[in-house]
C-alpha cells in the first residue's frame, strides 16, 4: 500500500475537516483500474445491452450515442425508472467506481431538482446531479452480480424535462483500501497547524503555517478495516501525532480486513490511543529492517507525526522481590521463589492471593493523567491465571483489568487518569492454585526523539 492516502465519502469526493470519513483510498492503487465490467456504456449498440423500465414514466431512447430521457410523467424517483443492465465479474471483498457523464440536463429547477444519474442496486450507492458533468460512487462489493440501473429522477421534475447521459463504466480501484460504511463507526478528518495542540474544532488553520491532516478516532466504536482480498503478512506501522508503533508479523487472511481501532492494532492491545491522531499507516507486505521503519517513519514525521513509541527508561518500579519490599501490601500466600527471582501467589482455602504496588491516591504509582505506560511481567510458572488490575486508587474502579495465562512475558499498555494509580495482581481461577510472576516493569512511552 502506497503511504500517500486520499480521504473520500462514498462519492469518491474528498472528506472535508470535520467530515467522517468512509474510505481511506490507496493512491498506488487507484491511478490503476481494472477492467471495464459494463457492456456498451457508451450505447454504441443503442438499448440491446440495456432493459428500459417504467417506460409509462420516462420516454428512453438514443440519440448519438447517448442516452437521451425525457418525462412523461412524474413521480417515481431514478433507482426506479430508466435503463438498467445486471453486471457481473464483481469479486467480494474489492473496492469499485461506477462512473457516468450527465452531457446535459434541462429541468424546470435546477437548484431543486434531484438531476440525473445511476444506482447500484444492493450495494445503496448512487449519484445524481442537476447539471452537465461527471457522477461517481465508490462501494465495496460483497457478491459476483450487481443491477446498475441509469435514469432521471421523475419525482420533482416537470413533464418535458429531459437529460443525456453517457460512458457508464464500472472498474475495479486496484489497490488495499480501508473503509467504513457505518456512519456511527467512521474517524472523522481534521487539521491543525505543526505543533499546535489538538482541540474539538477539527478544522484550525493558520494562514503561513504548516498544517497536519489527520484522522480521529473516538477509541470508543470508530474503526477502519483494510481488505486483503489476497491476504496479507507483514509489518504494519501507524504514525500519529503523539508517536508511532510498528505492529510486527500481522497477519491477515485472504478476503479478510486489517482493522484500526477503536484502542488497538491487530497484534498490539490498547496501543492506538497513545499515538494520538493518526497521520497515516502502512502495511507492508515483509518484515521491515530497522533502517526500513525508521524511512516509513520519518516520512510520516515530514507531515506532522512523531517518532516510534519506546520505553523512556525511568522504572516507576522499586523494591525487592527477596524482601517483598516491591509490594506496597499483600495479601494471602504471597512467598518468594528463588528459583526465579520472582514471587509465588498461592489460594488457600479457596482464599485468592494478591500483591499490590500502591495503596492509594498519596501511595501510587508515579503516572501522570493521560500518559501512556509500557507495562510487563513474567509467568515463570502457574496453576492457576493472574488477574492484573490497574486503578486509580485503592477505592476506584479500575482503569485496565485484564486476565493473563501462558508462561512467559506479557504486555499491557494504559494511561492513568489520576497522578496516583495502583497496580494488583490477584490469582484467580482454580481451586487451591498458584502462579509465579516477576520481572515486573512500568515505563512510561515516548517518542524515540525525545530520549534523553
Amino acid at each position: 500500500m502506497n503511504n500517500e492516502l486520499i480521504l473520500t465519502n462514498n462519492q469518491g469526493e474528498p472528506a472535508g475537516y470535520g467530515d467522517t470519513v468512509q474510505y481511506v483510498l490507496d493512491k498506488l492503487g487507484n491511478e490503476s483500474l481494472g477492467a471495464e465490467l459494463v457492456v456498451d456504456g457508451s450505447f454504441e449498440a443503442g438499448l440491446a445491452e440495456w432493459r428500459v423500465g417504467y417506460a409509462s414514466f420516462v420516454s428512453v431512447n438514443v440519440d448519438s450515442d447517448a442516452l437521451r430521457f425525457e418525462v412523461i410523467d412524474t413521480g417515481i424517483q431514478a433507482n426506479a425508472i430508466g435503463v438498467d443492465q445486471i453486471v457481473s465479474g464483481f469479486k467480494p471483498g474489492r473496492v469499485y467506481v461506477v462512473t457516468a457523464e450527465v452531457k446535459s440536463f434541462l429541468g424546470a429547477d435546477l437548484s431543486t431538482s434531484p438531476g440525473a444519474g445511476f444506482y447500484v442496486l444492493d450495494a445503496n450507492v448512487g449519484s445524481v446531479r442537476a447539471e452537465p458533468g461527471k457522477v461517481q460512487a465508490i462501494f465495496a462489493a460483497t457478491k459476483s452480480t450487481y443491477r446498475i440501473r441509469v435514469g432521471i429522477d421523475a419525482l420533482g421534475e416537470s413533464v418535458g424535462d429531459t437529460a443525456i447521459i453517457d460512458n457508464i463504466s464500472v472498474r475495479e480501484l486496484k489497490g488495499t483500501h480501508a473503509l467504513q460504511t457505518n456512519s456511527s463507526l467512521k474517524p472523522v478528518l481534521g487539521r491543525r497547524p505543526v505543533g499546535s495542540e489538538p482541540t474539538s474544532d477539527l478544522d484550525v488553520y493558520v494562514e503561513g503555517e504548516q498544517h497536519i491532516e489527520y484522522l480521529r478516532f473516538d477509541h470508543v466504536d470508530d474503526k477502519m478495516a483494510q481488505t486483503f482480498p489476497d491476504g496479507f503478512t507483514g509489518d504494519l506501522v501507524v504514525c500519529g501525532t503523539e508517536g508511532s508503533w510498528i505492529d510486527k508479523d500481522v497477519t491477515v487472511a485472504a478476503g479478510s480486513g486489517l482493522v484500526i481501532g477503536p484502542k488497538n492494532l491487530p497484534n498490539t492491545v490498547g496501543i492506538l490511543p497513545a499515538l494520538g491522531d493518526i497521520v497515516g499507516w502502512v502495511p507492508v507486505g515483509k518484515s521491515l529492517t530497522s533502517a526500513e521503519q525508521r524511512a516509513i517513519v520519518d516520512y510520516y514525521r515530514t507531515r506532522g507525526a512523531k517518532g516510534r513509541l519506546v520505553p523512556s527508561g525511568v522504572e516507576l518500579v522499586t523494591g525487592n522481590y527477596t524482601d517483598l519490599s516491591i509490594f506496597t501490601s499483600t495479601a494471602g500466600s504471597v512467598l518468594y521463589d528463588s528459583s526465579s527471582g520472582g514471587v509465588t501467589l498461592s489460594e488457600v482455602n479457596g482464599v485468592d492471593a494478591s500483591a499490590r504496588i500502591g495503596s492509594g491516591t498519596d501511595d501510587g504509582l508515579a503516572v501522570q493523567p493521560g500518559t501512556y505506560y509500557k507495562l510487563t511481567f513474567e509467568i515463570f510458572d502457574e496453576t492457576d491465571s493472574v488477574l492484573l488490575a490497574i486503578d486509580k486508587d485503592s477505592a476506584g474502579s479500575d482503569i485496565a483489568s485484564r486476565v493473563f495465562s501462558g508462561i512467559g512475558k506479557h504486555v499491557i499498555f494504559f494511561a492513568s487518569p489520576s497522578n496516583n494509580a495502583n497496580l494488583s495482581f490477584l490469582n484467580a481461577g482454580g481451586d487451591n492454585g498458584s502462579i509465579t510472576i516477576g520481572s515486573l516493569s512500568i515505563q512510561e512511552l515516548i517518542p524515540e526523539e525525545d530520549l534523553a
